[in-house]
């Protein structure tokens, strides 16, 4: 009988680590799939040498999708003109952007160890810079 009070009381713990290795897997793969998102998008706006709207809003739905978060809560920031490639490396070429992704469920079982949603969320930011790859057109 002491035997099962001792389990009853040790075994609530022992599920919370075995589901925290589920949801890290889970926290994980979302993590990789917007990175993957992150970078079709950004191939595209390489080709076409800037973040077209269509591009940009795609990549917000995909993310929302991904994130099982509201498309308002995403945040793209990135560069509206277009930019040329040039013949050698220059800053005018270069398009910096920034993503930042809510994620929420980072912990299992935020509960039992007294953590609020808002402590059991995160939010997943990419911030870098590309050159584009359009070539001015001769006038």
């Amino acid at each position: 009988m002491k035997q099962f009070i001792v389990l009853l009381a040790v075994f609530p713990l022992m599920m919370a680590f075995m589901l925290q290795f589920a949801a890290q897997q889970r926290t994980d793969y979302r993590i990789q799939l917007i990175n993957n998102a992150v970078d079709n998008a950004c191939e595209k706006a390489k080709t076409e040498g800037r973040f077209s709207d269509e591009n940009v809003s795609g990549l917000r739905k995909t993310l929302a999708d991904i994130s099982d978060c509201s498309e308002e809560r995403i945040e793209i920031s990135v560069p509206e003109n277009m930019k040329y490639r040039t013949g050698c490396y220059d800053d005018r070429e270069m398009m910096q952007y920034r993503v930042a992704v809510p994620i929420d469920g980072i912990m299992a079982m935020p509960g039992m160890f007294g953590i609020s949603a808002e402590e059991n969320s995160m939010t997943y930011v990419l911030e870098d810079e590309l050159s584009s790859e359009k070539i001015k057109p001769l006038k």
